[in-house]
């Protein structure tokens, strides 16, 4: 075995401590971009949930007869709408709120209580700022995933090819 020379002594602790210093910042870069995209997929699931509650209320609403048009009182009648006599389901099931699936959805309701839009309760501030789809106006400057609010449009909706409500 060569004795080492006394200018090299250390060298290798010293290079073991770049790598360790090296290897410790990309784990940490790589564990940032996880939850970054973590969170991105959530939010997307969040718009998407959110839209499928905002069609349910809208196709509850625009069902009653004119003139006694109203929305529901809590969002199991948009399993099983109660006025009518054969099941008319609005959405297939509740749907929980990804960003905080153990708390319940904020709910937007009128004066009489009824229910006219939903909205997620969990903190933080959302990454996505920019929202091709026009039903998300305004979403872009929101501080807080709370000023995403899903409400229900009263105006007459635009005819589609896809069926209004789900029969069973």
């Amino acid at each position: 075995m060569k004795p080492h020379r006394p200018d090299q002594r250390g060298m290798l602790l010293l290079g073991v401590l770049v790598w360790m210093a090296l290897a410790s910042w990309a784990a940490v870069n790589a564990g940032q971009r996880w939850a970054d995209a973590r969170q991105r997929d959530a939010e997307a699931e969040l718009l998407q949930v959110g839209l499928a509650y905002q069609r349910a209320l809208e196709s509850y609403y625009f069902q009653s007869p004119p003139g006694q048009r109203q929305f529901p009182a809590r969002l199991e009648d948009l399993l099983a709408d109660p006025r009518f006599p054969t099941p008319v389901r609005h959405l297939r099931q509740l749907y929980r709120d990804p960003l905080a699936p153990t708390q319940p959805w904020g709910l937007v309701r009128q004066p009489d209580q009824r229910i006219t839009g939903v909205y997620s309760l969990a903190p933080g501030q959302p990454i996505r700022s920019v929202h091709v789809d026009p039903r998300l106006r305004g979403f872009g400057a929101a501080v807080r995933y709370a000023d995403w609010r899903f409400v229900a449009r009263t105006a007459a909706p635009a005819p589609s090819n896809a069926p209004s409500r789900i029969q069973n």
